[in-house]
Formats: structure tokens, C-alpha cells, sequence
């Protein structure tokens, strides 16, 4: 009965015009980019430099840079945890780190400071 009276084909016109009209709205991107037209994108956030060591044995050199102090704090307890060694705190504020080995003999001293244009950690001396 649907087809006899011609809704079917009536419906079938409705949405192909449908279909056109939005076709016509979004119109298909091309599919054949030349890599060299790719857009330059600089996605660096001022402030927002990611600092990745690993987290099971960091490191403890000269110039090693930390995201924060607090970041600092626990990679250089982990530090001597993974080296077995008692840490010693001399100093210890939002801007500066000095630490030390607590066993009698040991020369084990580190100096980290914060550095000026963000808030990421630098370890200054290590002996």
C-alpha cells in the first residue's frame, strides 16, 4: 500500500534532498594533501616545559633539571633509597636543596637550586 500510493518514492526524494543539502553546508575536505602544506604548529606553553627522567632510578648528575622542588625532593630520597644510603637535609626552602649522606666517611653532598625564569629545579654540585 506504501509503494501503491507513492510514499516510498515521495520519501525516497525527501531525503536525497536532504543529503544534497547537507553536502552542500559541508562540503568533502580534500583528500590529496601535499605534506608540505601542512600547517607549522608551535604547541609550546610557556611555563610548561615537561621534564621526563625515569622515575625507578633518576638521576643525580651536574645540570639534571627537575619540573619543581618537590619533584626534586622525592627523586633525591628515591635516589637514596635506590643507593642505600641515609639522606641528611642542611638546607631545605622553596628556592635551594642542600643534602648529604648521614654515614661517617661518606662524602655524598648535593646542592639543587631553583632557577630564576621558571620553576623548574637545577642540581648546581654533586660530590
Amino acid at each position: 500500500m506504501y509503494e501503491f500510493l507513492g510514499l516510498r518514492a515521495e520519501d525516497e526524494r525527501a531525503e536525497q534532498a536532504r543529503a544534497a543539502a547537507v553536502a552542500k553546508e559541508n562540503p568533502p575536505m580534500p583528500i590529496d594533501l601535499d605534506p608540505a602544506d601542512e600547517l607549522l604548529v608551535d604547541d609550546h606553553v610557556p611555563g610548561e616545559d615537561s621534564v621526563l627522567y625515569d622515575r625507578e632510578d633518576p638521576p643525580m648528575k651536574v645540570g639534571t633539571v627537575y619540573a619543581s622542588m618537590p619533584e626534586f625532593r622525592a627523586a633525591v630520597r628515591h635516589h637514596a633509597i635506590m643507593e642505600l644510603f641515609e639522606l641528611g637535609t642542611e638546607k631545605s626552602c622553596k628556592s635551594l636543596f642542600r643534602g648529604y649522606c648521614k654515614a661517617d666517611g661518606c662524602s655524598w653532598t648535593i646542592v639543587a637550586r631553583l632557577m630564576r625564569d621558571n620553576q623548574q629545579v637545577r642540581v648546581l654540585t654533586l660530590f
